[in-house]
């Protein structure tokens, strides 16, 4: 007789909610985070902490290259920066369960 054993499937981190400097849990960030493409804005070798205005969050995205070391995701060179990029004012606003990037 067969017995299957249902596993939880682990969740692939690429970010990570911060308030006030100290990682949470199940907030509305996470929830809104989950249909965002946020890897345009990641830097390759280092984490990126963006800024959720009205609130004491802060998104850290995982490097490029952590993600490629944890999961073997590549992100196309096209899609993330190096240490410095074209918006470094980005920030994101919250509204309900959802994010709006903004840029300026």
């Amino acid at each position: 007789m067969l017995c299957f054993i249902p596993v939880q499937a682990q969740s692939k981190s690429h970010f990570r909610v911060l308030e006030n400097g100290i990682e949470v849990q199940n907030t509305p960030c996470h929830t809104a985070m989950a249909e965002l493409d946020m890897d345009f804005y990641r830097y390759t070798d280092v984490r990126r902490q963006i800024p959720v205005d009205g609130t004491n969050y802060l998104i850290e995205l995982f490097s490029g290259q952590e993600l490629w070391v944890n999961y073997q995701k590549q992100i196309s060179p096209n899609n993330h920066a190096a240490a410095q990029d074209v918006y470094p004012n980005l920030h994101l606003i919250l509204t309900g369960n959802r994010l709006k990037i903004q840029t300026q």
